[in-house]
């Protein structure tokens, strides 16, 4: 028997690793369910305003409770992508590694924010939806050529970029952004090395194989990176420079 089937033949898998769950397939249908379903969101440009004109205006559900939803539907899309690059990561980095130990402290510290954004957006609905009202009310004031549509219960604006709630809320999404940002180049890189050494022990269709699923998941990642990130980047433009920002707007 050679040194290559000796070490293969070494290598024996648990029960609890032949029993581990794949990466949650679902996360993406709930997300596509709720955008074209239930919220169906309506901008009304340049201006950072949505109005939910999917199932939910039946029940005039506010409008910015139809953004939480949205974002925390956005979080688990991400997060299910976050779990493709740790699922591949844990099948090809066996060893408790350096790598792997760094890797789980990031994977934690994004599943803390993970938790916080949803406690902090409803925990502030009390102070937040009576200031919605004001803040619609004196953008229409502002706008005389806005649609009335900004002032339905099913609207929601950008608050000033100071609100001391829409500070801290962004500052998590784009924390949460970030660390991803993070995780995902990190395990790509990481497995692309550990495939380069595997070259040697497997054959090179192999390897080819593995390195072409490993960059579709990248360019995957990537895809869903910008069509997330770029209306986020939208949003904030148009609150600092397109929204009003007197005193009115900000008491």
């Amino acid at each position: 028997m050679d040194v290559t089937t000796e070490m293969i033949s070494s290598v024996t898998p648990s029960a609890a690793d032949c029993l581990s769950p794949a990466p949650n397939p679902y996360r993406n249908l709930i997300f596509e369910l709720y955008i074209s379903l239930f919220m169906l969101p309506v901008t009304y440009l340049p201006y950072p305003v949505f109005r939910g004109a999917g199932f939910l205006k039946y029940f005039d559900v506010s409008g910015l409770i139809q953004f939480y939803l949205l974002v925390i539907c956005l979080i688990h899309t991400g997060l299910s992508i976050l779990e493709m690059f740790k699922y591949r990561f844990d099948a090809t980095i066996s060893d408790d590694t350096l790598n792997k130990k760094i890797l789980h402290k990031i994977v934690i510290f994004f599943w803390i924010i993970v938790i916080i954004i949803p406690i902090f957006c409803f925990a502030t609905l009390p102070r937040c939806i009576p200031k919605q009202d004001h803040y619609k009310q004196v953008l229409y004031d502002e706008n005389p050529g806005i649609s009335i549509h900004v002032l339905c219960n099913t609207v929601v604006t950008a608050p000033p970029l100071l609100d001391p709630v829409f500070t801290p809320l962004m500052t998590l999404i784009v924390t949460a952004m970030l660390t991803a940002a993070t995780i995902i180049p990190y395990t790509f890189l990481t497995i692309w090395r550990k495939l380069d050494q595997l070259s040697k022990h497997l054959s090179k269709k192999t390897i080819q194989l593995q390195k072409m699923l490993l960059m579709s998941l990248f360019i995957q990642a990537v895809i869903h990176g910008i069509m997330l990130g770029a209306p986020l980047i939208g949003f904030i433009y148009a609150i600092v420079f397109v929204l009003p920002y007197d005193s009115e707007l900000s008491g």
